[in-house]
Formats: structure tokens, C-alpha cells, sequence
């Protein structure tokens, strides 16, 4: 059993997993179909630096009839792939997946925390593909910058205190479980100090949490097109709780429609 999560948010997150078409082995192995149903394109939702999706599963119920959604569990977290060594190759990594699902855009990108970050790399690859990115949202997310690498005990610290944000602590944590996670956490937090950041001149909509603490404020600085800034009630983690999550869906929705009107 896993610490900390609801037996009917973990049930769940197993089913979607098992439920992922097995159409090639990225796609198998990291595709978790969020909300299925739906005409519009997909709603690309990018894990944070756990590598889990677990976060999303909670607009499930939240999105509009006709929206689906996708998201991803990170390599390393199962099966035999090790952990993305940079935010580019992890970009690359989701965007083979998505390809094989919905290989023509348009394309609705958003993730939270790091994710945005790797949404933001996968925006730029789209479109240097030539492939169209009508969406970018970056939910709560730290801006890139110039920074060191972190040493073990910085990023240990800092995985302990990810896992509070979501109620479980590591000792709680299965032994294999708790390795694999930290393997993916650290080299994405390595990752995300490592990546150097270009401008945008697409749309993006920025969301943060009311009171969240996150360094957010920076984006504007490579986010260059048309921006919208939302804030939604509760903090980093908060945000995603039931009592918070609908204004998360509410944003979202309202930025693909948005996103689609000119379609």
C-alpha cells in the first residue's frame, strides 16, 4: 500500500494506468488517460518533479464533457527506462508519446511546478517541429534561471519536503517505491537547474496558487505573446485538494476554450 493516498485516488490512478493504450512502449509505459471522453484535442497535462500524475487525477470529474485529458508518469518511476538526464530529453520523451495519440495538433500543453517547465521546453520543440501550440499554461511553477546543482543533501531535503506537500513521508514509503521516486526527483531536479530557458512568443496563461510561495513572477521575462494570469485559491499543494481543485479545472477549461475559439 502506498502511504498517504487515498485508496480511491490510488485505485484509480492504477486503472488509468492499466487503461493507457498499449499503441508503442513510450506510450505503454508513461501515458496515464486522465479523462477519456471528449471531441476537443486533448488537454496534455505534464507531471511535476515527482514524475507522478497523480496530482491531475482530480480533474477527472472537473473538465468539461467534451475535454479530454492526458498525462504521463515520468521514466523511472516503473518498468525498465531510467530517469529523463535533462529537461530537453524529457520534453522529447513526452512528445513521442503525445505524437502517436494526437500527431497533428493543435496542441493543449499544461503542467504544474516543474512541469510547467517541461511544457515550456515541449512548446518550443513543437513548434521548431512546425506544429501548432495553442496553449501553454504553467501552473504555479518556478521560473528557469541560472542555477547550481544540487548537491544530495539539498536534494534530499527537498524530496522530503515534496512528499509532505502530498501527506506522505518517505519512511512510509515501500523501499523500492521510495527508490525509484527519489532517482526520478533527483535527476529532475537537476535537470530543472540545469536548463537554460528561451523566449516564447506564443500564448500562455499563468496560474498560481493565492498563497503559494513559489518564485512564479519572473515568467513574463520568456513568455513574450499574449499572457493571462489567473490565481486560484490555496498554496503549491493546496491547489489540488478537493476544496481548490475546481478553480485549478475552472482556469484550465476556460484557457482551452479560449485556446480553441480561433480553431
Amino acid at each position: 500500500m502506498t502511504v498517504g493516498i487515498p485508496p480511491d485516488r490510488l485505485r484509480l490512478l492504477r486503472q488509468l494506468r492499466q487503461s493507457a493504450a498499449p499503441v508503442s512502449p513510450v506510450a505503454a509505459d508513461t501515458t496515464v488517460v486522465v479523462k477519456p471522453d471528449g471531441g476537443q484535442p486533448p488537454l496534455f497535462l505534464v507531471p511535476a518533479v515527482s514524475g507522478s500524475p497523480y496530482a491531475y487525477l482530480g480533474l477527472r470529474t472537473l473538465l468539461p464533457a467534451d475535454q479530454p485529458a492526458v498525462s504521463f508518469e515520468g521514466p523511472g518511476l516503473s518498468g525498465s527506462a531510467p530517469p529523463s538526464g535533462s529537461v530537453e530529453q524529457l520534453a522529447a520523451h513526452y512528445l513521442t508519446a503525445i505524437r502517436r495519440r494526437w500527431p497533428h495538433g493543435p496542441y493543449l500543453l499544461a503542467g504544474w511546478s516543474f512541469g510547467g517547465t517541461v511544457a515550456f521546453e515541449m512548446a518550443h520543440q513543437l513548434t521548431a517541429a512546425g506544429a501548432r501550440v495553442v496553449l501553454l499554461a504553467l501552473v504555479d511553477g518556478a521560473v528557469p534561471g541560472t542555477f547550481a546543482s544540487p548537491d544530495e543533501d539539498e536534494v534530499a531535503a527537498a524530496f522530503t519536503r515534496d512528499l509532505a506537500g502530498y501527506g506522505i513521508t518517505a519512511d512510509a514509503l515501500e523501499p523500492d517505491v521510495r527508490q525509484r521516486r527519489y532517482a526520478v526527483f533527483r535527476a529532475n531536479m537537476r535537470a530543472y537547474r540545469a536548463y537554460r530557458a528561451r523566449v516564447w512568443s506564443g500564448p500562455a496563461v499563468l496560474i498560481r496558487g493565492a498563497t503559494s510561495t513559489e518564485p512564479t513572477a519572473g515568467w513574463h521575462e520568456w513568455c513574450r505573446g499574449p499572457v493571462v494570469e489567473r490565481v486560484v485559491p490555496g498554496d503549491h499543494y493546496s491547489m489540488w485538494e478537493p476544496a481548490s481543485v475546481g478553480a485549478v479545472a475552472d482556469a484550465l477549461s476556460a484557457a482551452a476554450r479560449t485556446a480553441l475559439a480561433g480553431e
